[in-house]
């Protein structure tokens, strides 16, 4: 439809849109910008902004479910919201700059889907069906604690296994991430976001019916605000620049 535009840099879309073909907006170069979020698009096609090489940002509307074959592949992307999206197709964001991705939806995702080191949220029980190389080996994993057996087991993923981190919401708001170390049955904390001045770190998490101990911080707290930390009961390991 608009392929090989290269001098097209504004798209108003229509409300009543509801999907866009394959290769419809091909290398159209000076692009950086798109937002479908008021449209009804449910799918985008194979290539369908495929070498928008100055393409950096993209909103998409909460009714779109497919993202085609290299729909975005060597495009500019540092920010999208995949949240709701359930299908993506082989090599669709190849060669991206996304570096934190929340596929809580997806079902399927296909070959290079995505080839930067990413850090992947899912707030999902049920691991999605991907294939060998679907992201990169450095990729790393959040997902709910309930369903962190499930992704370390499951066909292909147990690949990425010693990359999946789960996340715990405290009663102080406080949300944790942390990595189970079956080694020593022990947890490690990698991330935590939300605390306050008086920073009180879990000595103990849940995983499978009991309480593990933190044993290793590898995080950092960096807040000015924070006047007193209560380090974990077990805490055997405190990594560099923990409290810079």
């Amino acid at each position: 439809a608009f392929r090989g535009l290269r001098a097209l840099n504004t798209i108003k879309f229509p409300a009543t849109l509801k999907s866009i073909g394959g290769s419809a907006f091909y290398s159209c170069n000076n692009l950086d910008s798109l937002d479908l979020s008021n449209t009804q698009v449910s799918e985008l096609g194979t290539r369908a902004f495929y070498s928008c090489s100055y393409l950096r940002s993209v909103s998409l509307p909460a009714s779109l479910k497919k993202i085609g074959s290299y729909a975005f592949h060597d495009c500019a992307l540092n920010s999208i919201n995949l949240s709701n999206v359930e299908t993506i197709g082989d090599n669709a964001f190849e060669s991206c700059n996304l570096y934190d991705i929340d596929l809580s939806s997806a079902k399927t995702i296909g070959s290079k889907a995505f080839t930067n080191n990413a850090t992947v949220t899912i707030d999902s029980s049920t691991p999605a069906a991907i294939t060998a190389n679907s992201f990169t080996q450095d990729t790393r994993f959040i997902v709910p604690s309930n369903a962190y057996d499930a992704f370390c087991t499951a066909s292909i993923w147990r690949n990425w296994a010693n990359n999946i981190s789960m996340y715990n919401v405290g009663d102080d708001d406080v949300k944790w991430i942390y990595r189970y170390l079956s080694g020593t049955n022990s947890m490690s904390i990698t991330s935590a976001s939300g605390y306050g001045k008086n920073l009180v770190i879990p000595s103990f998490f849940s995983h499978n019916g009991s309480d593990v101990p933190v044993t290793q911080l590898e995080c950092s707290f960096s807040r000015d605000s924070i006047i007193s930390v209560t380090l974990p009961s077990n805490l055997k390991s405190i990594g560099s620049y923990m409290f810079r």
